[in-house]
């Protein structure tokens, strides 16, 4: 009898580890549709995107370049983020918004992530003109956070929380349009967020 207790508590635990183990997995698996469902992005204000000037940058940015072969502007802008994601380090204190500071210092916040994200992006559509299908515009977006309706950035937050940068792309020809927090990709590998 008390064997068969012990075996049938065994059996349970495993049972509920199992479970356990395939939530995390789905969490994993299923975290970027998951977080554009929670987390919604509003651009309130746009910022200007500084064209590259340094040569060691634009050198190596035009390396990668050529190495890629894509001709979609989303690819592009795939493309873009990662190269940004791999070149930065997230940091919580205030750091320049220039994107050849960021690069070089190689650390920045949300404003500095989508800084140079927008820059790399707009770069590369000045170099792919004539391979990319459709002519994409790029805005660099200042604005709020919202999970599941509540605002978690605004004016009477502390300086941190006030406000979120990220990048949005629209196509010139269709209505189709996506948004980018290369700081968000940089951690949790999401590629795309929810915007308005």
């Amino acid at each position: 009898m008390l064997d068969h207790l012990i075996y049938t508590n065994c059996a349970v635990k495993k049972r509920g580890f199992k479970l356990f183990l395939l939530g995390i997995l789905l969490l994993v698996l299923l975290r970027g549709p998951l977080f554009r469902w929670c987390i919604r992005y509003e651009c309130t204000s746009t910022q200007e995107i500084y064209r590259l000037q340094d040569e060691v940058l634009l050198a190596q940015l035009r390396e990668e370049i050529a190495k890629t072969s894509a001709r979609d502007i989303w690819n592009w802008a795939e493309f873009a983020q990662r190269f940004t994601a791999r070149h930065l380090r997230f940091v919580t204190n205030p750091e320049s918004s220039q994107p050849e500071q960021v690069w070089s210092n190689g650390k920045a916040h949300c404003v500095g992530y989508a800084a140079l994200m927008g820059a790399v992006l707009e770069e590369v559509y000045r170099l792919k003109h004539d391979e990319i299908l459709l002519s994409p515009k790029v805005t660099h977006c200042r604005g709020e956070i919202y999970l599941l309706g509540w605002r978690l950035t605004g004016p009477n937050r502390l300086a941190f929380f006030r406000d979120h940068d990220f990048i949005y792309v629209s196509s010139s020809v269709y209505s189709d349009a996506e948004a980018y927090d290369p700081a968000i990709y940089d951690y949790l590998r999401i590629k795309r967020v929810r915007a308005q």
